[in-house]
């Protein structure tokens, strides 16, 4: 998955370059978006941005953080949709 027009950052579930570990209380899930083996979850982080997390076949993949609930939600279903945007 490349870098979509609306993310903030794009990131690697491989790779953190966030400091310290993000925890579901450091975040609330708002939406969940699910299209045949594509599931994207949408979280609020206390920070105020908006975390998307990716699974294929229910294992996790990628995730990406968005300025906007209504980018992160944008993202979201073009994943489960596979709207290719870049």
């Amino acid at each position: 998955m490349g870098k979509h027009p609306l993310l903030k950052t794009k990131v690697s579930a491989g790779s953190r370059p966030v400091t310290g570990t993000i925890t579901r209380s450091h975040m609330d899930l708002l939406h969940t978006y699910t299209h045949e083996n594509r599931k994207a979850l949408v979280y609020k982080m206390l920070s105020k941005s908006y975390l998307i997390r990716f699974y294929e076949n229910d294992v996790i993949g990628d995730y990406t953080v968005a300025h906007t609930e209504s980018d992160a939600e944008v993202i979201a279903d073009d994943y489960v949709l596979k709207v290719d945007k870049l």
